[in-house]
């Protein structure tokens, strides 16, 4: 695995959570991360999702649709929002102590 990779695994759920303060569903979810320029395989964002969901940080629905199966749709609950805001917090305090590392090394 390339550092790249190793970065994004561990703070995936950021981004996913921050795209799910309106419901989406996984397709959904996917393009919009991408048009971003952040491109996660459909079979990596399933797990990322079920463990948000049994740390309640996600809730779901099902809701049927005229193009095939019924479709999942996410939305972040509170506590979910909570734990981002947390989450951004910490994350601008680690981009500003590296920026300033940088600039001093």
């Amino acid at each position: 695995m390339d550092n790249d990779s190793q970065i994004k695994k561990g703070i995936l759920e950021i981004p996913i959570l921050i795209v799910l303060s309106e419901e989406k569903y996984v397709s959904e979810i996917l393009q919009v991360l991408e048009k971003q320029g952040l491109f996660i395989p459909e079979g990596t964002i399933y797990p990322i999702l079920t463990r948000l969901i049994k740390l309640e940080y996600l809730e779901y629905r099902w809701q049927e649709s005229n193009s095939g199966p019924p479709r999942k749709y996410f939305k972040i609950t509170n506590a979910g929002t909570q734990y981002l805001q947390e989450n951004l917090k910490t994350l601008e305090k680690l981009f500003l102590t590296i920026k300033t590392l940088k600039k001093l090394h």
